[in-house]
C-alpha cells in the first residue's frame, strides 16, 4: 500500500496519502475486499491536497498586496500565527481552493475534488503572481 486507510466504527473508510485518485480508490477497494466487506457506495474524492514549488522564493508583502486588489481573493497572512498566506481563490461558481504560500515558494493547494480544478487553481495562482 502506497497510502493509508484509516477504518471507522461507522463503516467509513477513508484513504490518505496516495498519489493518485485511482490508487486511492484501489486501496479503499483493497481494504473492503480484506475485511470480507463490500463497498455500500462507489469511492469519491472529496478532498485532493497538491504541493508545487515556484521558481523563486516570494516578497509576501509585495505579493499579498497585490493580490488584495482582487476583490474576488480573500486572504489571511500573520506570520506570528502561520509562516504562510492562506488564500480564498474562487475557481468557478462553486469550487473554491485554498492556497497556502509560503515565502520559499512552495505552494498547497486544497479543497477540490478534481484534478482539473487542481490544476486550474494553480496555474491561476502562477499567473497572479506573475501579474
Amino acid at each position: 500500500m502506497e497510502g493509508k486507510v484509516s477504518i471507522f466504527w461507522s463503516g467509513k473508510l477513508i484513504s490518505v496519502g496516495t498519489r493518485t485518485i485511482e490508487k486511492a480508490f484501489h486501496e479503499l477497494r483493497q481494504t473492503a475486499k480484506e475485511l470480507n466487506a463490500n463497498l455500500k457506495t462507489e469511492p469519491e474524492a472529496q478532498n485532493i491536497i497538491a504541493t508545487a514549488l515556484l521558481r523563486n522564493e516570494i516578497d509576501m508583502d509585495q505579493i499579498i498586496s497585490k493580490l488584495q486588489k482582487d476583490k474576488n481573493i480573500h486572504i489571511m497572512y500573520e506570520p506570528g500565527q502561520f509562516p504562510a498566506a492562506i488564500i480564498k481563490l474562487p475557481i468557478n461558481q462553486t469550487a473554491k481552493a485554498t492556497i497556502l504560500l509560503f515565502n520559499s515558494g512552495k505552494l498547497v493547494c486544497t479543497g477540490l475534488t478534481k484534478l482539473e480544478h487542481v490544476k486550474e487553481a494553480i496555474e491561476k495562482m502562477e499567473t497572479k503572481l506573475k501579474g
